[in-house]
């Protein structure tokens, strides 16, 4: 939505969130709050972008990693989760079926072929980055 105050477009809804009194979306550029409007802000190849709904009421923005993008199948891969503002490891992150441990990793293992999207997702938290594996023989 077109804001005339500040020349600039407001974030109103995505999906089945909208603004609210106390709730709102947040644009957020390698895990940082902007300081100025989306449309006046400046995006560099390569920056993480994210819009957060109620970001000022959460407590950590989460991060998904891993160092392998393709394994066999049977095989187990390594992800972490951690707090993209901070780099905290996140603890008791779900990602799948799986809770993170103390230091924010999990170990997964497909067993199906194919591509596989993993996010991790915390009550106090704004869900992670999309990871796509690919599950190779």
């Amino acid at each position: 939505t077109h804001n005339k105050l500040y020349d600039d477009y407001f974030v109103t809804r995505i999906e089945n969130n909208s603004i609210t009194d106390s709730k709102y979306w947040s644009t957020l550029i390698d895990y940082k709050m902007t300081e100025i409007g989306g449309c006046q802000q400046k995006v560099k190849q390569g920056q993480n972008i994210l819009f957060a709904y109620d970001a000022f009421n959460k407590k950590h923005f989460l991060k998904l990693e891993t160092l392998k993008k393709t394994i066999q199948i049977g095989s187990p891969i390594t992800i972490k989760v951690t707090d993209g503002q901070t780099g905290q490891p996140i603890h008791g992150a779900i990602v799948g079926d799986k809770q993170t441990n103390i230091q924010g990793y999990i170990t997964i293992i497909f067993y199906k072929l194919g591509i596989q999207t993993l996010k991790a997702h915390r009550l106090d938290s704004i869900r992670s980055n999309q990871v796509i594996i690919n599950v190779t023989q």
